[in-house]
């Protein structure tokens, strides 16, 4: 594995980018990223293995606050999630798809809830859906800025999406990361996991553009995966942590 040189300071937000062979959509999702509003992050673009010219893009690139890691062998999303928050410096992680794009605001809005909300072990907004033919279809999870508890709901069928969330990287570690045996349903067997922790503050605002496009499919494939992830998840809650989920 080869990695480029780190940057100075102490970021308040790691963004880890896994990426394969999709330099130009990578180059839309760091772009939305150095729009930001809020500029304390640090970027770490693990490269899986890219055949394409990724690798050659990202070791060009000049700001000091992205990072590059380049995978010698194709470990899929789950174990390049990984690389990059075994590099990660900041007390909190977002993890982001290189394909989809941050309003410029959402980093803001992530970091002033945590702020806010110092017990929760994650922060969810909504997110915004759009294709190649100009479709955009909004999908807000909540009226008004609230903590709760949202173990049973994940349970119950709540599945957020893991680039309009932003984790304490605490909360992150103590479930061992990402579990690399999953390649699909990945983001909603860590939800499973890190909600059990703690409560979530939940975002009003649009905080991801997820790119919906040829490629992605197997819906129904990850459907059944989340479906078995879901009852093994509900065997294992103890009366404690169903007790805290209730309140």
């Amino acid at each position: 594995m080869t990695s480029l040189a780190a940057t100075d300071g102490h970021p308040e937000v790691t963004v880890i980018i896994p990426t394969r062979n999709r330099r130009h959509l990578l180059q839309e999702t760091i772009d939305s990223l150095l729009a930001q509003t809020f500029q304390n992050w640090e970027l770490i673009v693990v490269d899986d293995a890219s055949e394409d010219d990724t690798w050659q893009w990202l070791s060009g690139l000049q700001d000091a606050r992205i990072r590059a890691i380049r995978m010698t062998e194709h470990g899929e999303r789950s174990k390049a999630r990984n690389a990059g928050l075994s590099e990660a410096r900041a007390e909190r992680v977002l993890f982001l798809d290189d394909d989809d794009l941050l309003p410029k605001e959402a980093l803001q809005k992530h970091v002033e809830a945590m702020q806010q909300h110092p017990d929760a072990v994650v922060s969810v907004g909504g997110h915004l859906e759009f294709d190649g033919k100009g479709g955009r279809r909004d999908a807000p999870i909540a009226k008004r800025r609230a903590e709760r508890n949202v173990a049973a709901d994940i349970s119950l069928g709540f599945v957020p999406l893991s680039g309009p969330e932003l984790f304490q990287q605490q909360a992150r570690e103590s479930v061992n990361a990402w579990d690399e045996t999953y390649a699909i349903a990945e983001d909603h067997h860590l939800n499973m996991r890190v909600m059990r922790l703690g409560p979530a503050v939940l975002l009003p605002e649009i905080v991801l553009e997820y790119r919906v496009h040829d490629g992605q499919g197997r819906p129904f494939r990850t459907w059944k995966l989340a479906m078995k992830i879901r009852k093994r998840a509900i065997k294992k809650v103890t009366p404690e942590e169903r007790r805290r989920a209730e309140q």
